[in-house]
């Protein structure tokens, strides 16, 4: 969820050009990437006593590890742009290009069926599960909107007052 706001908030960036889609774009980068590293160590964990084997090339943990790598490389080209207005642009560039992995995480079990179940349901759980699940989604989701909250206001506080602003065209000729 985090990842699909980030690629929200990038297109709103792109649109509005307001730095505070900047923040909170970012913020949900940082956080997805916690979140999916998080899924795929406990899903290998999970992994060894089940299926034999910490890793597999399935194809949920394919994607997922692509999905990671993606947005890594999202902060990684944020890290490596000096100026604010063009970091802020091509790093918008860049999550939404990366978001297009997030549905086909979402929907690779469905596409190929293989060591992953089926998405899970109300009728495919066991009833005594059905409450901790619920809870379990609603504090991970509370975590994350309260973690992406603070890394966006530390981001706005950050900038300070500065605006973002284009480059003037001459430093964009002179390639500066």
């Amino acid at each position: 969820l985090t990842l699909t706001v980030a690629a929200v908030a990038a297109g709103m960036w792109l649109w509005k050009r307001r730095p505070g889609w900047d923040d909170v774009q970012v913020g949900c980068v940082e956080v997805g990437i916690i979140l999916v590293a998080m899924l795929l160590v406990q899903g290998s964990t999970w992994a060894r006593p089940t299926w034999g084997v910490f890793w597999t090339w399935d194809p949920r943990l394919t994607t997922a590890a692509i999905l990671l790598l993606a947005f890594i490389a999202v902060l990684a080209l944020r890290a490596f742009v000096d100026d604010a207005y063009r970091r802020a642009t091509w790093t918008a560039v860049a999550t939404l290009v990366a978001a297009v992995d997030v549905p086909i995480v979402y929907y690779s079990v469905k596409w190929w069926r293989t060591l992953h179940q089926d998405f899970s349901s109300p009728e495919t759980v066991a009833g005594s599960m059905t409450l901790p699940l619920r809870i379990n989604a609603f504090a991970l989701l509370f975590l994350a909107t309260w973690l992406v909250a603070r890394r966006a206001r530390l981001a706005r506080l950050k900038r300070g007052t500065r605006v973002l602003e284009p480059p003037k065209r001459s430093a964009l000729v002179a390639g500066e």
